[in-house]
Formats: C-alpha cells, sequence, structure tokens
C-alpha cells in the first residue's frame, strides 16, 4: 500500500521539520542500533480499523499513529523535557495533513509516560497518539 509508505516518510519529515534539534527515527528502526542521538522520536502505525464507508469503492480506514519521545533520564530536568516534547508534538498534530491530500486530518487522542516498551528501559519515554483516516484502493 503506496500510501502507508507515503505518509510514514511525510511523517517523519514533518517531525523533523517541526521540532528541531530532535532527532527522528526512520521507521521501525532496530533501537538499539538506530538510537545514536537523544532526545529522539520513534514513530509507528499500531493499528487500523474500518472507517467511514463512502460509498466509492475505496476501503476506508483509520490509522492509529503512536510516537515515542525518548529523552536521556539522567540529564537535568529529563521529566520535564519529555514532557515539553510530548506537548510540542500533540500541537504539531492539529489540523496536521504532512502535505498530503490523500489523507485526513491528525486526531490527537493522547500522551503519557510509556513505561511498558521493555526495549527502551533505562530511557525515560512520553507516548502520544493520533489517527489519519485514509482510503485503501
Amino acid at each position: 500500500m503506496a500510501i502507508l509508505t507515503a505518509l510514514h516518510r511525510a511523517i517523519q519529515e514533518g517531525i523533523t521539520a517541526g521540532l528541531p534539534g530532535v532527532f527522528v527515527l526512520p521507521p521501525y528502526p532496530d533501537l538499539q542500533r538506530a538510537l545514536t542521538r537523544l532526545p529522539a522520536i520513534d514513530t509507528q502505525l499500531t493499528d487500523l480499523e474500518p472507517g467511514d464507508d463512502p460509498g466509492s469503492g475505496e476501503a476506508p480506514l483509520i490509522g492509529r499513529f503512536t510516537a515515542r519521545v525518548i529523552v536521556d533520564p539522567n540529564l537535568a530536568d529529563a521529566g520535564l523535557s519529555a514532557r515539553e516534547m510530548a506537548a510540542r508534538l500533540a500541537a504539531l498534530l492539529y489540523r496536521q495533513t504532512w502535505g498530503m491530500t490523500e489523507i485526513g486530518y491528525a486526531h490527537f487522542v493522547q500522551a503519557g509516560e510509556d513505561a511498558l516498551s521493555p526495549d527502551l528501559d533505562g530511557y525515560l519515554v512520553w507516548m502520544v497518539e493520533w489517527t489519519h483516516a485514509f482510503y485503501a484502493v
């Protein structure tokens, strides 16, 4: 599905432009190898749900995306820094299409501390979730 490849690329480029100084990882990296600098953001499509059927023959989908904001916990004010970055990302999502006309606006779902990522033990991690509606042909 080419739209997902384009959307992942657009999200990575959009977050990089919108949050200067934050290392945005490529989609689905080997985290142990890819985390070469901090702070960092790792984005993923975490699930797909059915969307509203327009009757056009296109399959309506709603994709849920997750961004993990990754911070070194040993830095001064690391906790505040992670929360600030998560809030900045949530604000960046407002009415965001990443320059793509084929997708609906981002809808912010939630943000909160992520203590359940074993691949990121030893880091301070906050998770930001949002959805996009789009069609698969």
